[in-house]
């Protein structure tokens, strides 16, 4: 059922996007059957909603799943737009007014064998992965340990405690002791140069 709600909403995004680029057109070429709204604003809009659904993901969003990281991923949706961002939290978890937003995005998959082979792919495809290690559960040292021991290291933004933190976080800071592999680690206060920096570079190289 949610499966369905979801492919339901990206259809009717991608069919409003559609009409948006399509009537703003229309109004440039035939403006008495078109509605007399500004062509920028249209068009914007329906740029906008076709993109949502049609984009492959920039950065992934791993972590516990937390009603904090609900402002977590807004945050970093905001700092890397237009660029897409996906997540594997469980937002059932976050309540109607933190998951609901989140719905649309969301790769979480069950059972948890399913689910780890997902991650897995995720973790390889896209050019960022964001992974909060303030909050340990297995499932998120499993992934903190998956992405130190390989070349994932180098395209991930390790967000930790600015103290010494949870069992994951404790595991990331004895790891940047070793000058030879540089890690990203970075507090919540940190992260939004780092958004830009990644949005500027996936956009413009």
């Amino acid at each position: 059922m949610v499966r369905l709600a979801l492919r339901t909403i990206k259809v009717f995004l991608l069919i409003v996007g559609l009409f948006g680029i399509f009537g703003a057109i229309g109004s440039l070429l035939l403006p008495d059957y078109f509605l007399p709204l500004p062509f920028l604003y249209q068009f914007a809009l329906g740029f906008s909603a076709v993109t949502s659904v049609c984009l492959p993901p920039s950065v992934l969003l791993l972590g516990a799943s937390k009603a904090r990281n609900a402002g977590l991923y807004n945050e970093i949706m905001w700092g890397i737009a237009p660029l897409k961002l996906t997540h594997m939290l469980n937002d059932f978890e976050f309540g109607a007014v933190h998951g609901e937003p989140l719905h649309q995005f969301s790769y979480r998959a069950l059972p948890s064998a399913s689910w780890e082979a997902i991650v897995h792919q995720f973790m390889e495809s896209v050019p960022i992965v964001v992974i909060d290690t303030r909050t340990t559960t297995p499932s998120v040292l499993r992934e903190t340990r998956i992405l130190l021991s390989s070349s994932l290291r180098s395209k991930t933004i390790f967000i930790v405690e600015s103290s010494r933190g949870s069992s994951a976080a404790m595991l990331v800071r004895s790891s940047m002791n070793d000058p030879l592999l540089p890690i990203c680690a970075v507090t919540p206060n940190q992260l939004a140069p780092f958004l830009k920096n990644v949005r500027n570079r996936l956009l413009f190289g």
